[in-house]
């Protein structure tokens, strides 16, 4: 029985940590993909826009950053700052500012972002979310032209990881389930063995008991009637007359 339980509680241990290791390396996968494809998205319009913003052409920028938003689920926002702090474009999730270039302040970009040239990521937290903010530097020529941001939600990595932990749970308790069924199996069997063991252990000693009380009974009348002869040889019954 013991043996039995203490391989179930090791099942279970190692079904527990297996399971979070899944979650673990999913999370990690997950992650790494969004952080990839952020990166590349930022890099790549970076180079993109290099043209547009040399020439001015700030309905093409709008145009461009509004379509990458608005074609994809995973980002949030899209915003193209200039070296002066100037917003050509913020494409956000807020209906009332479709394509605009105002609300972005909400973003709480540090002023010395602006002279950033190297690629960057930074967690934001708008519009009752978190979100991965990536952003890259539009240079022409050498000359930095301004910044373009994309920010990335967390909110697919979340349901994602939802799933998963949903679907590891359910293995999980159907491990259990039969971790138990084995368990009371093994628990049943052990009682039924134990019991037939102790039959065998103490029907032979019955047995043997039983074989022994006529020869102890046996061994004891000769004893009895040898004692009863003595008393009646040496002590005579007198008779009282009346």
């Amino acid at each position: 029985m013991l043996a039995g339980t203490g391989t179930g509680a090791a099942i279970t241990w190692i079904q527990i940590g297996s399971a979070d290791a899944d979650l673990s390396q999913l999370e990690n996968r997950i992650r790494s993909t969004l952080e990839a494809k952020g990166t590349m998205m930022s890099k790549n319009h970076a180079l993109a826009l290099t043209g547009l913003v040399a020439d001015n052409a700030i309905s093409d920028v709008r145009t461009l950053v509004a379509s990458a938003v608005a074609e994809d689920p995973e980002p949030v926002y899209g915003l193209f700052l200039s070296t002066e702090g100037k917003a050509w474009v913020y494409a956000s999730p807020d209906p009332a500012l479709p394509g605009a270039a105002s609300g972005w302040e909400t973003l709480k970009i540090p002023p010395s972002a602006a002279a950033n040239r190297r690629p960057a990521r930074r967690t934001v937290t708008a519009y009752a979310q978190k979100i991965w903010e990536f952003s890259a530097a539009v240079i022409d020529d050498g000359e930095m032209l301004g910044t373009i941001r994309y920010g990335i939600s967390h909110l697919g990595m979340d349901r994602q990881l939802a799933v998963a932990r949903a679907e590891s749970q359910a293995d999980l308790m159907r491990t259990l389930g039969w971790v138990g069924v084995v368990v009371l199996i093994n628990i049943a069997l052990g009682l039924l063995l134990g019991r037939r063991l102790a039959s065998k252990i103490t029907e032979p000693l019955a047995q043997l008991t039983s074989a022994a009380t006529p020869f102890a009974q046996a061994s004891r009348l000769p004893r009895c009637v040898s004692a009863a002869a003595t008393r009646s040889k040496f002590w005579p019954t007198r008779s009282t007359a009346w």
